[in-house]
């Protein structure tokens, strides 16, 4: 049975790792965000932070569970410093 008073849809469906899960979603949703914003394709944004397409392109399906917390919140980061 699901919990649909959860916001973590990993903590609903029972994953042991749920919060760990949910913050990655956050992120990925974060780096999603950016790359519309600033009309970046996932080609010129795997460029701009040192990583393969695939890897990227991994993230934003949210395909990250091997990828660890810290490097995707690089990601991140690195996507926020960068001038628009």
């Amino acid at each position: 049975m699901i919990d649909q008073s959860s916001d973590n849809v990993y903590m609903a469906l029972g994953f042991p790792d749920a919060d760990q899960m949910h913050l990655k979603a956050t992120i990925a949703s974060g780096i999603l965000d950016i790359l519309n914003e600033r009309h970046l394709t996932e080609a010129e944004a795997s460029s701009l932070l040192g990583t393969s397409q695939s890897e990227l392109a991994s993230i934003l399906r949210g395909q990250f569970r091997k990828i660890p917390t810290a490097k995707m919140s690089g990601y991140l980061n690195m996507l926020e410093s960068v001038e628009k």
